[in-house]
Order: structure tokens, then C-alpha cells, then sequence
């Protein structure tokens, strides 16, 4: 309860002043659909490296800072910042599609995301019983308002992009906020 507490204090603060709220604690974003991890492709720490959704090995790459720089009605807006490089989570371009990628931090809107209120996701295997309900997340960019995308649900190395935004499970994402 004092964990919450003073995350909570901390983000106020820092929107107070106009600044990023810094997490206290790292996590993976997991694509619901395939239960893999975005991740930056071979640990780099290069500027404009590409993500890319990978089989979940708590590395660096994998691992991501949220940290809030305000909220929009039940919604977040964060920036995600790698663990391994201290870029933050980019697109390439504004276009339907387009590449999501590593980059130098400065506050641009591609580099902010509305992460959504919870969904409830079930799971159900066999006999249609529910065994498990996580709550999952959409998160959208803010500048584009295009989605967090697994373009190739379930391949190591399958891209992840920017799509329109719709109730597919390659577009739900595990993240915690603080």
C-alpha cells in the first residue's frame, strides 16, 4: 500500500512540473495473443533499431521503464523507455504500418503512448472453463492514433507496427503502469 502511495505521489509531482513521472521498477510489454515480448532486435543500443516480438528472456532489450507524463480519462500517456539503451519506444514513421522503433528521447508524440484502461482477457482451455482472467491493455499512439500492433502473431522476429487500431488480441498488451 505505501508502494502505491508514493508511485502515486511521484506521478503527481512530477506532472505538477511538468515532467515525466519516473518508474521505479522495469517490465516486459507482452503481446497477449502470443504471450511474446517486445523486444529490440540483437540488444541494440543504437538509435532507430527496430522492435521485434521475441520469446520472453527478461534481457535489457526486452525490459522497458514507464514512465507517465499525464493522463486522458481513464487512460495513461506514457513513454517507454529501454532498460537496455535508454531510447525510448518510436515509431519510424506516421504512416499505417510503419516500423516501431528505438530513439533518442525528446518528448515528440511519436514517442508517447495512451496505454487503456484494463480489458478483462479469459483464459479457456479445454471444457470452457475459465482458468485464468489477466487484464490486458491497448496501447496507442498518441501523435498517430494508430495501435501497438504483432503483425505476425506467434514468429520469433516478427515485426511489431503501428496499425489501426481495432479488438484483435496481436493489438492487447500485459504492462503495468507503475
Amino acid at each position: 500500500m505505501l508502494k502505491l502511495i508514493a508511485s502515486t505521489v511521484v506521478v503527481l509531482a512530477a506532472l505538477a512540473i511538468g515532467e515525466p513521472a519516473k518508474a521505479s521498477s522495469s517490465s516486459a510489454l507482452v503481446n497477449v495473443q502470443t504471450g511474446k515480448c517486445l523486444d529490440i532486435l540483437s540488444v541494440s543500443t543504437a538509435p532507430g533499431a527496430i522492435s521485434q516480438q521475441f520469446d520472453c528472456l527478461g534481457s535489457g532489450n526486452q525490459l522497458w521503464y514507464t514512465e507517465v507524463v499525464s493522463y486522458q480519462s481513464a487512460s495513461a500517456i506514457v513513454r517507454f523507455v529501454s532498460v537496455n539503451s535508454g531510447l525510448c519506444l518510436d515509431i519510424a514513421s506516421g504512416a499505417l504500418g510503419a516500423q516501431v522503433i528505438q530513439n533518442v528521447c525528446n518528448g515528440v508524440g511519436t514517442q508517447r503512448w495512451v496505454v487503456s484502461a484494463p480489458y478483462a482477457v479469459a483464459s479457456l482451455p479445454g471444457y470452457g472453463l475459465i482458468t485464468q482472467i489477466s487484464f490486458a491493455r491497448a496501447i496507442t499512439n498518441l501523435q498517430t492514433g494508430q495501435c501497438l500492433d504483432a503483425s505476425e502473431p506467434g514468429s520469433n522476429g516478427g515485426p511489431i507496427q503501428q496499425y489501426t487500431c481495432g479488438s484483435r488480441m496481436n493489438q492487447r498488451w500485459y504492462v503495468n503502469i507503475f
